[in-house]
């Protein structure tokens, strides 16, 4: 609510002076507060004696109700959006605990620790339900970081990587999971590329996120490539490109909004919760970097992942050899 300024006004109601673009509330006769916004010069007779004010005054009390109801909206919204976000971080964690029963039992089976299960569709099945948690867990996960990072509460657990180790670490996945497609992978990795102060679960979780977009929309002899470079500012660049199905620019703002999906024929027959690109993006900002995309339809993507120089760990550096979670002063 608007406050009208008493010590302000009066001041300058004492020494004669304008006023302007004062804000003031008062009850009509009907009951009803209405707020004005009023402004006013001083007048004086031909000997100089005051003479009173001359002025005006606006109502503007649908102006201020509307802001009023604007800030309730926002207020309310954001109250909706955490409590979202407590929902989403509580049933993850409830959900984790069976699943990890429902895995871990499910690979017992499937190594048939305590003998052979008999008909070897039981050990087909099995195998489906191995992989049906591990890809549920999978996605509880990336729901999990979502609700932190909304919450403000996901936090980096920085050490030094070696980050052409991640990424072949990474892409070797990526290859593993093409199943019936025959796409080729090219790593073009620096030779002398520094290692990096970094979180290396989310750095694996942006590179495998991008990664796993490149195979799933590219068609069969298709070719993926990831190139690294030092920047423009010494910072560490990673481009992730691909002569896939590619994006439109709307595509590509769906495509960056959590659960969006592009609207195309073609990705639409494959699965996805349209959490990989958010999360790589929301990643990669926590570590003080950027995330940019190039695409066109039927042109393939390109995704260049860009961390800071601040965390490209040069010779000398305080931080080089420390471990996990340790920290020493001046760092």
């Amino acid at each position: 609510m608007l406050k009208f300024e008493w010590d302000q006004h009066w001041e300058l109601l004492m020494n004669r002076q304008a006023f302007s673009n004062l804000r003031t509330q008062w009850v009509h006769a009907d009951g009803q507060l209405h707020s004005y916004v009023i402004s006013g010069k001083p007048l004086f007779d031909s000997a100089g004696n005051f003479a009173g004010y001359r002025g005006i005054g606006t109502d503007i009390t649908k102006e201020v109700r509307a802001q009023e109801e604007f800030i309730a909206a926002k207020e309310e919204a954001e109250r909706a959006n955490r409590g979202k976000s407590e929902f989403l971080a509580n049933m993850s964690h409830e959900l984790r605990t069976p699943l990890n029963a429902v895995i871990g039992f499910s690979e017992v089976m499937e190594h048939e620790l305590f003998g052979e299960l008999g008909d070897r569709r039981y050990r087909e099945y099995v195998g489906y339900m191995k992989n049906s948690g591990l890809h549920l867990l999978g996605i509880i996960n990336s729901i999990l970081d979502l609700s932190k990072i909304e919450a403000g509460k996901l936090t980096l657990y920085e050490e030094e990587i070696n980050l052409a180790e991640v990424i072949s670490y990474c892409f070797q996945l990526v290859v593993a999971k093409q199943e019936e497609k025959r796409i080729e992978l090219d790593l073009q990795l620096s030779g002398d590329l520094p290692n990096l102060w970094a979180d290396e679960r989310l750095v694996r979780q942006i590179l495998l996120n991008i990664g796993s977009n490149a195979r799933k929309f590219t068609g069969n002899g298709g070719k993926v490539t990831v190139t690294t470079r030092m920047g423009d500012h010494a910072g560490h660049e990673i481009t992730i490109s691909d002569n896939g199905i590619g994006m439109s620019n709307a595509d590509l703002q769906a495509a960056l909004t959590p659960f969006g999906q592009v609207d195309s024929s073609l990705s639409r027959r494959y699965e996805g919760t349209g959490l990989g690109l958010p999360l790589s993006n929301s990643f990669i900002k926590l570590h003080g970097g950027q995330l940019e995309i190039e695409s066109a339809p039927d042109s393939g993507t390109n995704v260049t992942v860009k961390f800071p120089a601040e965390r490209v760990l040069k010779p000398q550096d305080p931080r080089l050899g420390m471990r996990l979670g340790e920290k020493r002063e001046g760092v």
